[in-house]
Order: structure tokens, then sequence, then C-alpha cells
């Protein structure tokens, strides 16, 4: 049963607002505006929404109404009912004849396919997956009666039409806005293309923009890199100036020491040949002396006391004896023996044999480890100045400190890559703040810098340093000092 409920209608304004009530449908709401024309003629214009055409037919059919009828035949819009298994055209509007150019009856008498360039079996397929899946919305190619072919959506309802189910269909002509649709996608394309063009233009323009970056930055860096390599000759050449300037000062110095020590050994010559003169001058008074010594004692033979006198004469004569052969023993080492080619031991021997009263004098004992094949070889004056020196170094501090006896041992041994010499004392070792290298600078002594003081520890280094590329070191031990020198292989002989 359809209620229509009039909300308002008045004639001045030729409006009014009517609803729609059919039973398990949902409530449409459909406005009508009349013009009354001065012929006298009515014109009325239904404003129904599109979603409610979908419903209309089953309204319409279920139990026609005059108005609602008139609403379908007379709708600007295009609609079919079409029967869904042979694809039939049950029923037709006015605006379906004029759109497709066939009368209504010529439509109502024609199937879906006659109009669809689908294939049969294309629509037949499309027309049962939309009754199945309850679709209402497609794009088809449509022909007209002139053989036009125009491309539409067609918006499809399954409803009841008489007791049976069909498909209400609207049709909406888009081949004018398919036609702007492709006029904006050629627009577009073009305009795409020259979008592209400009891009690729911008891209090229990026790329080169990129690369004289790229050069600029190389081109710095380059720059950077020789500033680096200019700032690191610079700093090497300075740091090679430096080195070549430390070298030649230690050269200097090496020279200097060399002088010093050539000018040492000159004046020790020049000591040793003073001293064979003075032997040769001593020797004749002291046989002078003791042939005088021996003549007292025959004119006093006889005499009172004759037997002291003889024992005293013989003591004089003892000491004239002894220092008789210590001028030979003088004479012979430095006219003979003083440049002799001789080993540690041997030169060891011999500084023993010229020192041996002085030392045993005063008590200082001298211990020899020498191995007798130990190297290197020297002078035999160099051996004897380098133990004299470590010789009179104990004595003086033996009577400085009041020691009442003291020992010096003499100890050697020797590797693969070279030759040591120990010489150890117990004389209570030596001023800490001499140590470790203090102790072997020229002058470096307990007395006053007076002439020859303070250069034999000196003279040792230079002798072990530069004459046989060696180390000499120097410790306290808990009883005294010990020496330790370190000489090379392969730098032996002299």
């Amino acid at each position: 049963m359809h209620v229509f409920n009039q909300n308002a209608c008045h004639s001045k304004k030729m409006c009014c607002n009517r609803s729609l009530m059919t039973p398990g449908l949902p409530r449409l709401r459909i406005a009508f505006h009349s013009i009354i024309l001065r012929s006298g003629w009515r014109i009325t214009f239904v404003a129904v929404p599109l979603l409610a055409l979908l419903f209309l037919p089953r309204a319409l059919l279920a139990q026609p109404d005059p108005s609602l009828v008139s609403l379908f035949e007379n709708s600007g819009v295009v609609m079919l009912l079409i029967e869904p298994e042979s694809g039939a055209i049950i029923r037709a509007n006015s605006s379906a004849a004029r759109f497709y150019g066939h009368s209504q009856q010529e439509l109502q008498s024609m199937a879906i396919q006659d109009i669809n360039t689908f294939t049969p079996e294309q629509v037949k397929k499309e027309r049962l997956r939309a009754a199945r899946e309850n679709r209402n919305f497609f794009i088809f190619r449509h022909r007209l009666s002139d053989g036009r072919v125009k491309r539409v959506e067609v918006y499809s309802h399954p409803i009841v039409y008489r007791g049976r189910q069909v498909l209400f269909s609207i049709i909406h002509d888009v081949s004018d806005e398919r036609f702007m649709q492709e006029t904006v996608e050629h627009y577009n394309r073009q305009l795409e293309g020259q979008v592209d063009e400009r891009t690729e233009e911008l891209r090229t323009y990026q790329y080169f923009l990129i690369a004289l970056a790229i050069l600029q930055f190389l081109v710095i860096a380059a720059l950077v890199y020789t500033r680096a390599r200019r700032k690191k000759a610079e700093r090497a050449l300075e740091k090679l100036n430096q080195e070549l300037e430390k070298r030649i000062r230690i050269a200097v110095e090496s020279i200097r020491e060399k002088e010093s020590i050539i000018h040492e050994r000159e004046k020790r010559r020049a000591r040793d040949d003073l001293l064979i003169d003075l032997a040769h001058q001593w020797r004749q008074p002291l046989n002078a002396a003791a042939l005088e010594v021996q003549n007292i004692g025959d004119l006093l033979e006889g005499a009172p006391g004759a037997a002291k006198i003889e024992e005293l004469i013989g003591i004089v004569m003892e000491q004239l004896t002894e220092l008789s052969s210590t001028l030979s023993r003088l004479t012979g080492f430095y006219e003979r023996e003083s440049a002799l080619s001789v080993g540690i031991k041997e030169g060891l021997k011999k500084s023993r044999d010229l020192s041996e009263r002085s030392l045993k004098s005063r008590g200082i004992e001298v211990i020899d480890r020498v191995s007798p094949d130990c190297l290197p070889r020297a002078e035999a004056d160099e051996w004897v100045n380098l133990f004299s020196t470590f010789f009179m170094n104990v004595r003086e501090i033996k009577e400085a400190r009041g020691l009442g006896s003291a020992r010096i041992t003499v100890e050697s041994r020797s590797d693969e890559r070279a030759t040591y010499l120990i010489i150890e004392d117990n004389a209570g070792g030596i001023d800490p703040t001499l140590l470790p290298r203090r102790l072997f600078e020229p002058y470096t002594t307990t007395h006053f810098r007076s002439r020859d003081k303070g250069l034999g520890l000196y003279t040792v280094f230079s002798m072990i340093t530069y004459r046989f590329n060696g180390e000499i070191e120097a410790e306290n031990t808990p009883v005294g000092a010990r020496f330790t020198i370190r000489i090379p292989h392969g730098r032996n002989e002299p």
C-alpha cells in the first residue's frame, strides 16, 4: 500500500513535498515543483534521489501508481528492465527510446545482447556475476540504431517484477565524459611530457651542478692535500735540519773529545819521555849514593856502634836498590812495552806490577779473575792508564774515609755479542748525585778542580766509547761500587 503524506502544498508557490511509504522499503522523500505557463499548461518537475530510483520500480511494480508509472516512463534517465537469464528487455522508458534511437516497442522486443557489443557469453557471464554478487555498476559499450557505439555506465539492481526477479538498470552516457577524460589525459600526457623534459633538463643541470661541486671539492681537496704535503715537507725539512744540526754538534763534540784524548795521549807520551829521562838522570845519583854509603860503611868498620851502623846501611842500600829497580821497570816499560798490543789480562798484570808496592803499602788487594784469552787487545799503556785510574780512585777514597783495607776485583765475561769487564770494590760506593752519567763528565771530582783532577774516569769513558765503540756504566753495591764495561765483538783490535 502506498501512502502519500502531504507536508505542504501551496498553489501560489507551486511546490510541495510528498513522502512515499511502501511496506518493506525505505521511506522516500519526493519533491514536486510546478510551473503554470500563460497558455494554462502546468509543468511539474519531480526531484527524486538517484538511490531512490533503484527502489522506485519495486514500489512501482508491486502496486502500480499512476504518478509513479508516469515518473518511470517520463524520467530523463534511461531505464530498462532486463530478464537476467535470457537478457530480454522487458520494459524500457521513453528516455531509453530517445537514447538508442529505437521505439519502446522495438526495445522491448530486443535483448540486451543486441545493444551491448560484448559477446553473448561475455554478457551472460557478466550479468550472472552481477546477479550473484549483487553488483549494480558496470561499464559497457552500447550500439545505437545508427550504428554508433557509446560508452555507458550501467547501474543494475535485482528487483521482483510481477512475481519474478529482473534487473532494473539505469544507463548513463559517459561518452562525452570519456572524451573529456581522454582529452584531459592527452593534455596530461603532454604536460607530463613537458614536465619530464623539464625534469630531465633540471636533472641534467643538477648533474652538471653536482659534477661542478665534485670538481670544486676535488680542487679544494687537492689544494688542501698539497698544502698538507707542503706543511709535512716543511716539517720534515725542519726536522732534518735539526737532525743535521744535532749530528754536526755531536760530530764536533766527538772530534773535540777525540782531540782531547789525542792531546792527553800526547801529554802522557811527553810525561813518559820525561819519566824516562828522569829515570836515566836519577840512576847515576842513586848509584853514586850507593857507593858513598858503602864507603861510609867501610870507613866506620870497627868503630863503636858498628853493628847498628851496618844495619842502617843495609836498610838504605835496600831502599836504593828497590828505587833503582823501580826506575829500571819504568824505563823498560815505557821504552819497550808501552806501544805493544796486549790483552786485558796482560794489561792488568802490567798495571799491578807498576803499582804493586804502592797498593801493598796501603792495604789494597787486587783480585784477578780475567780470562787469559779475553779480548780486546790494546796498547799496554792504555790498559795501564785504565786500571791505574780505578786503583788510584780506590786509594783516594780509602784514605779519605779512613778504611783499614780495600779490595778490587776485576772479572771478565763474554757472550756471542760482546765482552764484559766488571771492576768492583768495597770502598763504600759513589756519591748518588754523580750517578749514572755525571761521573764520567770532565773534571767531576770531590777534589778542587786543579790540573789533572777529574779527568781519570772521563779518559776511561772516552777510551771505551770512541776507541772500542763500547759502553761503561756505574752503580753502587751494598759494600762499594761496580763498573761494567761492555765492548762489542768486531772492535777488538786496535
